[in-house]
């Protein structure tokens, strides 16, 4: 990096409830705090805003447009895209086992184009446990956009995959997050989970300081960045699928609040509810039963949708020890 121009650092993201733009504040915060670095900030704003707390039809009437990507469009973005950003960090929100509409709609935009090409780039999920496929889709759309991916960065809820289904369904239809019953525990991503991504700052830091940057990559390897449960990746790939099923299903059906559109929510929700009560312990059962003959094809799929930058945190990040 060079003595008098700063390191410009971009950071594009869309968050609906805040709690990733508090991921993000904490793990940008070591940049921040750097003389030699410039952070900007893009909020992405969808065309058509989302509410929140949302109502159960509103809620899942957001499903068709997680499924095509020019449902929903985005403001203009503030940052000049003709600057030649040195890096730039894309967060995003899993709706619907995908990224949040906005996200989309903004990869699949020119200004993204231009954005992306032939720069380093961070992405991080905040969100619950499941964020394979939606990172699946992320890698497809900077791809196209010549985009180079760097790292990735999950951050994802606390409690187990079923507490948390219920946890944020409440926190998305009440907009109470806290714990409930004695029996769950608050929704969202723990508060010191959000405070240690600040290592993945120092991390970026020390990498952005190195005259091999950009060239040497991933930056993340060994902060335990993503952490993929093999147990959750079939579960995952069937929700995936059910789910773009019914999303195509319900815009065909009409615009959001027709009787034809209500008919075919009520027979989501009539099949949606029930499956997650009777797929789980299914799941489990299954799982417990064919894992030594799963286990090796398990581990090679952990392995890759961990990629690029691992879930290993035991031997630190070798950058950080220059």
């Amino acid at each position: 990096m060079g003595s008098k121009e700063k390191t410009k650092v971009l950071v594009v993201y869309y968050s609906q409830t805040g709690q990733l733009r508090n991921v993000l504040g904490h793990l940008v915060q070591p940049l921040l705090k750097a003389p030699d670095v410039d952070v900007v900030f893009e909020e992405l704003v969808p065309e058509r805003p989302y509410p929140f707390p949302w109502t159960l039809s509103s809620f899942f009437d957001a499903l068709p447009d997680c499924i095509d990507s020019t449902v929903q469009k985005v403001m203009p973005l503030k940052a000049d895209t003709a600057v030649s950003w040195d890096l730039i960090i894309l967060g995003y929100p899993a709706w619907f086992l995908r990224p949040a509409p906005p996200i989309q709609a903004f990869l699949a935009s020119e200004p993204a184009q231009k954005l992306f090409r032939g720069k380093p780039v961070v992405t991080v999920a905040a969100c619950r446990g499941m964020w394979i496929m939606a990172q699946e889709q992320i890698k497809r759309g900077l791809e196209k956009a010549q985009g180079v991916l760097t790292d990735h960065v999950a951050v994802v809820d606390q409690g187990n995959a079923v507490a948390s289904i219920v946890t944020t369904v409440r926190w998305m239809l009440t907009g109470n997050k806290g714990a409930w019953l004695g029996l769950f525990p608050p929704a969202g991503i723990h508060p010191d989970e959000i405070q240690r991504c600040s290592r993945f700052g120092d991390a970026l830091l020390t990498a952005l300081r190195q005259p091999t940057w950009p060239s040497q990559r991933p930056y993340l390897r060994g902060l335990g960045a993503v952490k993929v449960d093999p147990r959750l990746i079939a579960s995952e790939k069937i929700g995936h699928a059910f789910l773009r099923f019914f999303g195509r299903a319900l815009a065909h059906a009409g615009p959001a609040g027709s009787w034809r559109r209500r008919i075919v929510l009520g027979l989501f929700l009539a099949l949606f509810i029930p499956l997650i009560v009777v797929m789980v312990p299914i799941r489990m059962v299954l799982l417990r039963a064919l894992q030594p003959l799963l286990r090796t094809r398990l581990h090679s799929l952990k392995r890759q949708f961990e990629e690029p930058s691992g879930s290993d945190e035991s031997s630190g990040n070798p950058l950080t020890n220059l």
